[in-house]
């Protein structure tokens, strides 16, 4: 399966907070508790826990215990808690195993905000900024994300990985500078993930339903954590699309992909005035296509691109290709379409 995002979960997430308000610190854990196991349950997104996740987990047990029994906090049973706690840990992939990325020994640190774990972060600024092979759609979560932003400055000393893809690292007195995205919910992961910036990186199939699935799931209102991200029906992408697609982008600028993504977002909420029925005989040799049941359509994306895709009257699109002007043509649908899956 495509990896679409990937996330490390902080021991922030497992750790309990301390203020003067017991039944507000359980609340906020339970809170946290619940975010991340909406993030596990999420279509496409990998999660990761660093091995002090689990650390956190059993310091945390004994203050956990105390919240629960403190005077005024009747409803929450501590094992309920703490089970709950260790089911979601087993269901999180291990960072070091995964990414094959262990102990950092670093030096003059400098952590902004410093409550985070120091080695997930500089293991995910290593993996987004010096892996070939890494995914720069990985980001943290955390606790308490209010920065947005998690930034560190330090010398790396020894890095213990078992990668092949990790390019020159900053030696002394040389420093690692990076900033990684952090989030606390759901909609803060949303907040992290840019469509335009998606697609203008996308190489492959993964990262172009990614950039589509985020641009549709935000274009459906204000309220995102009444929405289900897994429901979203990104179009099927068409076998000779992304040939297509390589050969147009690289005479646009950024506006282009903000206009492709809007036309595409047309298409997938079926608003039949922007597009219209191409006139070809491609396809025709297509049982369903013969009978029209997927039928050859077009939609301009601005006074000179044509996305050309696949319509099926059961609710599914294809993208077949993308052209800088009008032409009479539209490769094949794929079998998926076909099928209607």
């Amino acid at each position: 399966m495509y990896r679409h995002v990937d996330i490390s979960v902080d021991a922030s997430i497992f750790s309990v907070c301390s203020t003067r308000d017991a039944e507000e610190n359980l609340n906020r854990y339970i809170s946290s508790i619940d975010a991340l196991e909406k993030i596990i349950g999420l279509k496409n997104v990998s999660v990761y826990r660093n091995l002090n996740a689990i650390e956190s987990l059993l310091d945390s047990i004994g203050s956990i215990s105390k919240l629960c029994n403190e005077p005024g906090v009747f409803y929450v049973n501590v094992q309920d808690v703490v089970s709950r706690a260790q089911n979601l840990m087993e269901r999180i992939h291990d960072f070091e195993g995964h990414h094959n990325i262990g102990n950092i020994d670093m030096s003059e640190v400098e952590l902004i905000p410093n409550f985070i774990c120091i080695q997930c972060v500089a293991a995910v600024a290593i993996l987004r900024n010096y892996c070939a092979n890494a995914n720069q759609d990985h980001y943290i979560m955390v606790s308490n994300a209010l920065a947005g932003k998690v930034t560190i400055r330090a010398q790396i000393d020894k890095v213990k990985f078992g990668r092949e893809d990790i390019s020159t690292l900053p030696k002394p007195p040389e420093f690692l500078e990076c900033s990684v995205p952090i989030f606390d919910d759901f909609s803060g992961l949303i907040g992290c993930l840019d469509a335009e910036d998606i697609l203008s990186r996308a190489e492959d199939e993964s990262k172009f339903s990614l950039a589509i699935q985020v641009a549709i799931f935000r274009g459906l209102g204000d309220n995102i954590d009444t929405r289900d991200w897994s429901d979203i029906r990104v179009p099927y992408i068409g076998v000779d699309f992304l040939q297509y697609w390589n050969r147009i982008r690289k005479n646009f600028d950024g506006l282009f992909y903000r206009d492709f993504l809007r036309a595409v977002k047309k298409i997938s909420c079926n608003d039949e005035s922007y597009f219209e029925v191409m006139n070809t005989d491609c396809g025709k040799e297509k049982h369903h296509v013969a009978r029209g049941k997927i039928v050859a359509m077009k939609i301009m994306v601005d006074d000179s691109i044509y996305i050309h895709f696949w319509r099926s009257v059961e609710g599914s699109f294809e993208l077949a290709s993308i052209h800088s002007c009008s032409i009479n043509f539209i490769p094949v649908p794929s079998r998926l379409i076909l099928r209607g899956r």
